[in-house]
């Protein structure tokens, strides 16, 4: 992302004030030993051409692919030339599908093509370098070789072959000293030395167009090898690893001016002055990895600063505070490397939700069910707890529980099912309870026992559909369904079933359909009696058999039909149905609800016993058969 120059130089110029709160919306997961990391501690992170993730660590290479590790290690009897080490600090892939490596004594080279470490790497080395030992490499992103040497910087450029030699020393050429890293610019390269000065090399001409030397004459010290170079969307230059009471330095280009963060700063504060990594997400807000320091994140354009930490109360914090390095890949999935807990990644793309169980005030987490008002707040049935009204706004929670002193409260605390009608009054199922209408100020009562509203005929109210004529259509556990007018409060109709009814649907016709313990209803208006649905087609694939606990129709016109034993997707239009079930990729044969997102990806969540670890979610494409995949719950 570019910024006009004046919003750069302000940027970089004024004070920026921290935030406590902005880091409690980033939720991570973690690959660890335990997920078959051959080391806890992980040094660098890489993404290869084929997708598959690289982590580096001090006892071997790690694959990994989203479900298994597998672990690459050099050994003594590999017959290898030069010399081998498995402690692993960097990884960059070169433009033959090669990684090399940088170790704690040498480069070495992976052949992700033949998966096997290069024999003779001092080869592979005269070839691209003309020289078998250098101090660091760079691949940048045209896959160009860019070696490090003592005396030297080469080139060597794969479009053509050509190795271009950079003497140091010399006029409009790098200056001498020691060039410890080398990063790409926008048109141009960047080298830092070792004693702080920063120099920018033009990519067509190959000329130095910019000395600076500010962060040397802030620097306490010289001759530090560790620091390493980012450089962010914007064109900024960044040093961090300065050492162990600097913290970093940023340097805009356009403004020629240097800003320095460190842990005692008041304008420009970062958690703790060891830095180990920086990287910059896809929204423009830089990463700083620290060393017990957490992450600090810098968001340059609204002037913040903010500080994320682990949390012991939250299983999905960072899940420790010391950062090794921090790697974006090519789906913006931020991914860091700790010293102790494996490796850990973000996106906001995974969590789609945010959690609002972790807030305080919420005085019953255990929920049900949701309905959301004309205002875009939200009602909560819980399990347990009674009703919840939540204000997004206001971040705020009011509780109405049931009082048996009080007939104005609630009419019980396990609320089932939540329906909102025409006039926006809210109807709450509960188990055991029957049924209540709260129209803002009172609780109606509906129950068996109740000879005033004597509708009910049962008093477990398990789903609420309210029709297109604006009937409220109730369907309990063991009194089949009924339907009444919302406005009074009078039964319409009463349909018996054979067995609980668990869900109801309206669809896009019109038809009204009833999913109960032994098949799949439709309300037949002429008659005004339920039958069987589709009864050749669904008796066939023995429906019956099956509890329909969701019903669902999508945008295309198939019916999505979960129960207790897999999916079915019911195509009409073509008398077509096909059964999925957990050996086809479900994470579970229990299907509790499906929701279809704005990419036509109908989402079945489902819930294990057990051995549970919560729910889960199993994902379809928009290419009905076909099986997509399945993944961990968003809600995990």
């Amino acid at each position: 992302m570019k910024y006009p120059i004046i919003l750069i130089y302000i940027l970089f110029s004024v004070g920026l004030f921290q935030n406590t709160t902005a880091a409690e919306n980033y939720r991570f997961r973690t690959v660890d030993v335990y997920d078959g990391l051959s080391n806890s501690e992980i040094r660098c992170i890489y993404k290869d051409s084929n997708g598959f993730m690289w982590f580096g660590t001090p006892s071997g290479l790690n694959r990994y692919d989203g479900y298994e590790v597998i672990t690459y290690r050099q050994s003594f009897n590999s017959g290898q030339t030069g010399y081998y080490n498995n402690d692993i600090w960097s990884i960059q892939e070169s433009f033959d599908r090669k990684l090399w490596l940088q170790t704690a004594y040498s480069y070495t080279v992976y052949d992700l093509t033949l998966q096997r470490f290069e024999k003779n790497t001092n080869e592979l080395f005269e070839k691209y370098c003309g020289a078998t030992d250098f101090s660091g490499l760079y691949i940048d992103e045209q896959k160009n070789f860019w070696f490090l040497l003592w005396d030297d910087v080469r080139l060597y450029k794969i479009d053509t072959g050509e190795l271009k030699i950079f003497t140091q020393g010399k006029r409009d050429g790098l200056s001498k000293g020691l060039i410890i890293d080398v990063k790409q610019g926008d048109n141009c390269y960047w080298f830092l030395f070792d004693n702080g000065v920063i120099e920018c090399m033009d990519a067509r001409t190959y000329k130095i167009i910019e000395r600076n030397d500010g962060l040397r004459k802030m620097m306490k010290q010289t001759n530090i090898t560790s620091m390493k170079l980012f450089i962010d969307s914007s064109g900024d230059v960044w040093v961090y690893n300065i050492g162990a009471d600097f913290g970093i330095a940023g340097y805009n280009p356009s403004g020629k001016n240097w800003i320095h963060y460190s842990a005692t700063s008041k304008t420009h504060p970062i958690s703790h002055n060891i830095v180990m990594g920086m990287q910059e997400d896809e929204d423009g807000m830089i990463w700083v990895g620290t060393d017990h320091g957490g992450v600090t994140l810098i968001d340059k354009t609204n002037n913040e600063i903010s500080v994320m930490l682990h949390d012991e109360s939250i299983p999905s914090s960072l899940p420790e505070n010391t950062i090794n390095t921090l790697y974006l890949d090519d789906t913006n999935i931020m991914w860091l490397g700790t010293y102790k807990r494996g490796v850990c990644y973000y996106s906001k793309h995974i969590y789609k939700f945010q959690s609002i169980t972790d807030k305080s005030g919420l005085s019953f987490a255990d929920i049900n069910n949701f309905e959301e008002d004309e205002n875009g707040n939200l009602w909560l049935g819980t399990n347990g707890g009674g009703l919840i009204y939540y204000d997004r706004a206001r971040n705020t929670y009011t509780t109405y529980r049931h009082d048996p002193d009080n007939p104005a409260s609630p009419g019980g605390d396990v609320i089932v099912s939540l329906k909102r009608d025409h006039l926006n009054r809210l109807w709450i199922g509960y188990y055991m309870s029957g049924l209540d209408c709260y129209d803002g100020n009172r609780f109606i009562h509906y129950r068996t026992s109740n000879k005033e509203n004597a509708v009910l005929p049962d008093d477990n109210v398990w789903k609420m559909l309210l029709d297109n004529e604006n009937r409220l259509w109730v369907a309990t556990l063991r009194g089949g369904v009924v339907v009444l007018n919302p406005d009074t409060g009078e039964r319409l109709k009463h349909f018996v079933t054979d067995g609980s009814v668990y869900s109801v649907l309206q669809k896009k016709d019109g038809e009204i359909l009833i999913g109960s313990q032994r098949g799949l209803y439709v309300y037949n208006a002429s008659a005004d009696r339920l039958v069987l649905y589709d009864k050749d087609i669904l008796g066939e694939a023995q429906l019956n058999r099956f509890d329909i606990n969701a019903i669902h129709e999508d945008s295309r016109g198939l019916l999505w039909i979960g129960t207790r034993n897999g999916l079915f997707v019911y195509d009409r239009e073509l008398q077509f149905i096909r059964y999925f079930e957990d050996s086809d990729g479900l994470s579970s044969n229990l299907i509790q609800c499906i929701l279809e997102d704005a990419n036509v990806v109908p989402t079945l969540f489902s819930q294990y016993f057990g051995n549970s670890s919560g729910d889960h979610r199993t994902e379809f494409d928009e290419q009905m058969p076909v099986f997509a995949k399945s993944c961990a719950c968003l809600f995990a």
